[in-house]
């Protein structure tokens, strides 16, 4: 007699969310960009608003940002809206929460917890190894130490804007 395990599986319910934070630095511009930097912070939260008839799960992104450079530019917004994704392929449906420049991406706050250890899978357009299912992580909006999913991908662009060419 043959036993499937059972995993758990991503249910998304009305009202789940988290909340995060970013910052990015660029520096260390060479040829004529040496010297330039940019710095950019963002702090944004997911919600979910509801499971679909048809399973997609609705969705609501708000985030605000800053952004300026060594050239004295400076850009801040609070952008927010309203997009679908399946729990079960983790693909945007209907719009994004304001990911841009990818190809039919998948979200990058989600995932199927059963991909076993040394499995992979996608955020938005980025190959992700599973490298443990229990890693422990200190969550400072909870001043503890929860147990999460450790992925590791490389990704990278290039850039093309009135700033330079840059490769990241």
């Amino acid at each position: 007699l043959l036993i499937a395990p059972v995993f758990a599986v991503f249910t998304p319910h009305t009202g789940d969310h988290f909340s995060y934070n970013e910052a990015t630095n660029l520096g260390n511009g060479k040829g004529d960009y040496a010297g330039y930097t940019e710095q950019a912070t963002y702090n944004g939260q997911e919600t979910i608003t509801g499971v679909n008839p048809d399973g997609t799960v609705a969705a609501h992104y708000s985030y605000s940002y800053t952004w300026s450079n060594s050239s004295g530019s400076k850009e801040s917004g609070s952008p927010s809206g309203d997009f679908t994704f399946s729990p079960s392929t983790f693909l945007y449906v209907n719009g994004t929460d304001d990911q841009t420049g990818y190809v039919n991406p998948t979200v990058w706050f989600c995932m199927d917890p059963s991909t076993p250890v040394g499995g992979t899978f996608s955020i938005l357009n980025t190959q992700m190894t599973v490298i443990s299912k229990n890693y422990s992580y200190y969550l400072p909006t909870e001043g503890k130490n929860v147990q999460v999913i450790y992925g590791q991908g490389n990704s990278g662009y290039d850039r093309n804007d009135i700033y330079g060419q840059f490769s990241a």
